[in-house]
């Protein structure tokens, strides 16, 4: 008998069997828009150039280590994403209202957002707004 015998089976993950039911279509101009990856005609996955020159960079860059980051991520990402996403003359990064991680993915993030907000969002009863659908994880 398994250790695990007594646990029940999660539901099939929404979004992931779309892929598989796109994978079923006999239709030859469907598009499989279920998983964030590109493929490409063969259904194979597909890299984006900047990617691999990204990809290359990092491995020609003999800085480049595979070190921990920090708690936060590294700063250069961080700062930058709030840059871009705010503006770099935006009142809320200069005031220090913004604070900005880098996680794990994006269901990842989800996770590291929702443990945080339960533990500190004031008012309490401050409302969070999730998408319907988004991801089961």
């Amino acid at each position: 008998m398994s250790y695990f015998s007594n646990v029940p089976q999660a539901p099939a993950d929404g979004i992931l069997k779309l892929s598989v039911l796109s994978k079923a279509d006999s239709n030859p101009h469907k598009v499989d828009l279920g998983v964030g990856a590109y493929r490409d005609d063969q259904g194979k996955p597909w890299v984006l150039p900047v990617v691999r020159k990204a990809e290359q960079r990092l491995a020609n860059d003999p800085a480049a280590n595979h070190e921990y980051l920090g708690v936060g991520g590294l700063p250069s990402l961080t700062s930058g994403a709030q840059n871009l996403i705010f503006g770099a003359d935006s009142p809320a990064v200069r005031d220090g209202r913004v604070y900005t991680i880098q996680t794990i993915s994006g269901t990842g993030a989800n996770m590291v957002a929702a443990v945080f907000l339960k533990q500190f969002k004031q008012p309490q009863d401050a409302a969070v707004y999730i998408s319907k659908p988004t991801w089961g994880k």
